[in-house]
């Protein structure tokens, strides 16, 4: 029997239209369900700022050597608060327990973080689980109209009204207090 590996790799500025692509492609075949969404999301230019933001950085998440998923992190080596932006595994992976392996290999690559930090969508309900019920984050915000949350980093930008943008949870893990 073989074992299935999982492996982090860095994401080269020449892989960028390529990470693009994988990431849309995860994330838009639940849109497109739940939304009939026809066109890419998150938008090209959304991906591209996360990718040449300082501080953070671009993994591919390899299964077996092949490029099954990514993550792009935020790490701040100062406070050690440090926020997932993207997470992805392509659907052609999904239920196969990559997520949970990937996310573990995540957590060993950065031992000295404090706290971990994402957001989601609030309809998102396999996210809401895996990172409840797998990864043992903790829901410690739910961002709405009735709720703006007090750190600006989560309030929503102009014309951010569609898709989840104005409606989200917060999460964190607590992982050194």
């Amino acid at each position: 029997m073989t074992e299935n590996h999982i492996a982090l790799s860095l994401v080269l500025p020449k892989d960028r239209p390529d990470f693009t692509i994988r990431l849309q492609r995860a994330f838009s075949s639940s849109l497109k369900e739940k939304f009939n969404l026809s066109q890419p999301f998150p938008p090209t230019e959304e991906i591209e700022a996360a990718l040449q933001a300082k501080g953070k950085t671009a993994y591919y998440i390899l299964y077996n050597g092949e490029k099954a998923g990514g993550a792009v992190l935020e790490i701040n080596g100062e406070t050690h608060r440090n926020f997932l932006e993207f997470f992805f595994i392509d659907p052609l992976y999904h239920g196969q327990g990559l997520g949970l392996e990937a996310w573990k290999e995540v957590e060993k690559l950065y031992p000295q973080t404090k706290v971990w930090e994402l957001v989601t969508p609030y309809f998102e309900k396999r996210n809401i689980h895996f990172y409840t019920n797998k990864c043992g984050f903790k829901i410690v915000e739910f961002v709405n109209k009735h709720h703006i949350s007090r750190d600006s980093r989560y309030r929503p930008q102009e014309g951010e009204t569609a898709l989840g943008q104005d409606e989200f949870f917060r999460f964190e893990k607590i992982m050194h207090p």
